[in-house]
């Protein structure tokens, strides 16, 4: 099938924030078995690495990013080095910290 005229080929790109044990790495996971990157965001790169570790056949699709969400200039810095990509849309944020 032909690609719709200005589509273009940008990755899918989603960014989970409180992306611990749980709701946040379980959505995380099921995205990227759908061949979405996903950039995982918590205070804690060690648990996020293990996390990852144990993610099977998707792990190269998830990036751990580690940020304090209690603080909005850390929040703002990983938005704006996320969007700078130029191959990339993102297309998910799911907000699960706090």
């Amino acid at each position: 099938m032909a690609a719709a005229a200005g589509a273009t080929n940008l990755k899918r790109m989603a960014m989970v924030f409180g992306a611990g044990p749980g709701v946040g790495m379980s959505t995380a996971r099921a995205l990227a078995r759908r061949g979405v990157q996903v950039a995982l965001v918590s205070r804690s790169m060690e648990k996020l690495a293990k996390l990852i570790e144990e993610s099977g056949d998707c792990k190269d699709h998830l990036k751990p990013i580690s940020c304090d969400v209690s603080d909005p200039s850390a929040v703002n810095k990983v938005f704006d080095e996320f969007l700078s990509n130029k191959e990339a849309k993102l297309d998910f944020v799911l907000y699960n910290a706090g």
